[in-house]
């Protein structure tokens, strides 16, 4: 799980006329959202009510310019 999914070719792309830069992890590429992906960070977790039996919300915030992705 990332920021992406699939890969973003030579790690760089354009949004809004700006050519943001990312870390490459897969050859000259950057797959699934960089090197520290989602499946790397530390998630709050919740118990959430549910009707169909127990349930639990995640809930991780990727701040501006975490993998040097913009947004947060």
């Amino acid at each position: 799980m990332g920021r992406y999914a699939n890969r973003i070719a030579h790690g760089s792309f354009t949004l809004a006329g700006k050519t943001y830069t990312l870390p490459k992890n897969n050859g000259e590429n950057t797959l699934h959202g960089g090197l520290l992906s989602f499946d790397k960070k530390i998630w709050a977790a919740k118990e959430v009510p549910s009707k169909d039996g127990p349930a639990i919300e995640f809930t991780y915030v990727s701040p501006d310019g975490e993998e040097d992705f913009p947004g947060q």
